[in-house]
């Protein structure tokens, strides 16, 4: 899946995250707060791009199936799990 690359992308929304909730909690409106965050946002993404930065990538543990992890739909697709 795409989620489970190298790329830093999620990070930067975090930290945003982090940072947009202690800027509001310091008293400043909502659209300095936006600003602040979508500028740190960026710059962190662009740092990371810049630089390389990555994750490690996701390695599945050799005993562990992937039905064990993510177990496949059921046929109704109701999201109910099957009967025996």
């Amino acid at each position: 899946p795409v989620i489970l690359r190298r790329e830093i992308y999620n990070i930067p929304a975090v930290i945003g995250a982090v940072n947009f909730v202690s800027i509001r909690r310091s008293g400043a409106n909502y659209p300095v707060a936006a600003m602040a965050d979508f500028a740190l946002c960026l710059m962190v993404r662009g740092l990371a791009l810049y630089y390389g930065w990555s994750l490690p990538p996701y390695k599945a543990r050799p005993d562990r199936a992937a039905a064990g992890v993510a177990p496949e739909p059921s046929e109704s697709g109701d999201g109910s799990e099957p009967t025996p």
